[in-house]
């Protein structure tokens, strides 16, 4: 009886701290609400605001964190990552100790992300409201509710984040174009190469 007794309370703890098998913990409310992110549970997450559906094309917007810029190979890569940049060479894009294969998510990785309710400035809100928008006061534009200094910065974070939303639709054609929208990169599959988002 005490075995038995001993037995059922071993297995009672068992359950008690492991996790159901195959099952994972969805993360949608926190990329609702830093626009990041991706759900393993529900095959599903966002960047940069823009919900996706591929684990691919979430894959290859992602930034890595650079940790040892020394000890890199290339000179090129090398000096953009220390002042900012692209690398001509490798096309990779360095932006806040990070580095992008996406030009599209270089681009869009410079914008702050503002809250419409605490925005003080009337034509920073104004553009926000609207869902965009550029103010002069400020010299600063919003896109998809990230804040751009600059009207080059803002200009190319628009053209990106019309490549990101184009790039997101696109994968129920083919998943192949999508991240080659986003890296200027080539569709193995259908043999189609992007430049900008566009094919060339």
């Amino acid at each position: 009886m005490t075995t038995l007794r001993a037995t059922l309370t071993a297995l009672a703890l068992f359950a008690f701290v492991t996790p159901a098998i195959g099952g994972e913990e969805c993360t949608c409310k926190d990329i609702k609400k830093t626009g990041a992110g991706w759900c393993s549970e529900c095959k599903g997450g966002a960047m940069y605001g823009v919900k996706l559906t591929s684990a691919k094309l979430y894959e290859a917007l992602q930034g890595k964190k650079v940790k040892d810029v020394e000890k890199m190979k290339c000179a090129g890569c090398k000096t953009a990552a220390t002042k900012g940049g692209t690398c001509k060479h490798c096309k990779v894009a360095f932006h806040d100790g990070k580095s992008f294969h996406s030009p599209v998510s270089a681009t869009l990785a410079k914008g702050k992300k503002v809250e419409p309710d605490k925005i003080k400035c009337k034509g920073c809100k104004s553009a926000s409201t609207k869902g965009g928008g550029f103010c002069t006061g400020c010299d600063a534009g919003i896109v998809k509710g990230l804040s751009f200094k600059g009207k080059d910065d803002f200009k190319a974070a628009k053209n990106a984040m019309t490549t990101l939303t184009k790039a997101a639709k696109t994968v129920s054609d083919c998943e192949a174009c999508a991240v080659a929208m986003v890296t200027d990169g080539k569709c193995a599959a259908c043999k189609v190469q992007f430049k900008d988002g566009k094919a060339a």
